[in-house]
């Protein structure tokens, strides 16, 4: 039973597109040993594409379905997984940020359009001012009593203020 374990993880070794065993691990081996400590068998993972091609024949002529899982099929499948995941992820990041960017283009455009709508005002304003006179300016606003700054003298020249004569 141990010998058969055995051969099954150096099998999981052999990398059957290459048809031999990962050059890192071709120095390695497995070794199974009794209770005793003695060594019942010793099978190098370089040798897997003999236990291969032996097992193949076996197999062949026992019918019996196999339960090995080639690891390379099984990390390649990890693999597309895991970068499809974050492909997903990229993906929906992508969208949020051009949906941002829509928003942000919006906003800036509006902002435009206020500034341009405040320096169109400001040059009315100072087209206004140039036409005026100083003169003009100051008749307006003491003409004006509803400005804030314009100030009307409660007492009148020729008027009598209590206390005073003229």
């Amino acid at each position: 039973m141990a010998r058969q374990e055995a051969m099954l993880a150096v099998h999981d070794f052999f990398q059957p597109s290459a048809g031999r065993v990962h050059p890192d691990w071709e120095a390695w081996s497995i070794e199974v040993s009794d209770e005793e400590g003695g060594r019942v068998c010793s099978l190098p993972l370089g040798g897997a594409a003999a236990l291969e091609s032996a097992s193949s024949h076996g197999q062949a002529d026992d019918g019996a379905p196999s339960n090995v899982i080639f690891l390379e099929f099984a990390r390649a499948k990890r693999e597309f997984l895991s970068l499809e995941h974050q492909t997903h992820a990229i993906r929906r990041r992508t969208s949020m940020l051009v949906d941002r960017a829509c928003y942000e283009a919006q906003c800036l455009y509006c902002l435009r359009q206020e500034v341009v709508e405040g320096r169109r005002r400001s040059q009315e304003l100072l087209e206004r001012s140039r036409r005026q006179t100083s003169s003009d300016w100051f008749v307006t606003m003491a003409a004006d009593a509803s400005l804030p700054f314009a100030r009307r003298d409660p007492h009148p020249i020729g008027n009598d203020v209590k206390g005073t004569n003229p």
